[in-house]
């Protein structure tokens, strides 16, 4: 973790977020277009310090976009902004991605 990933993180959570985090679902990184040079163009170029990656989807983009400011020596770090619920296509009819999103379910009559 570089000092730039802990100076954002303490600005916004006031604390490490993943200390002590473990994972309880298997790796799974997907996303659309991930890996494309072009974001290794722009970053290697700008050497920005903050990267935000909005609709992360299953987070397949976010650690390339951290390896490449770690490859280009930058103090950098990336944040992951999504909801992870999908889109509404996911939703509608059947279970489709359901299970996957790990949705709670309220008990309570509405």
């Amino acid at each position: 973790m570089t000092a730039k990933t802990l100076e954002v993180m303490q600005a916004i959570h006031g604390t490490d977020v993943f200390a002590n985090y473990g994972s309880f679902l298997p790796l799974d990184l997907q996303g659309w277009n991930s890996g494309h040079e072009a974001f290794r163009d722009i970053i290697t170029r700008n050497r920005p310090s903050v990267v935000i990656d909005v609709g992360v989807w299953k987070g397949g983009s976010t650690p390339f976009l951290a390896g490449i400011l770690r490859e280009s020596g930058t103090n950098g770090t990336v944040i992951a902004i999504d909801t992870f619920l999908g889109s509404p296509e996911h939703w509608e009819g059947g279970e489709g991605w359901k299970p996957h999103a790990m949705q709670k379910r309220s008990t309570s009559a509405l």
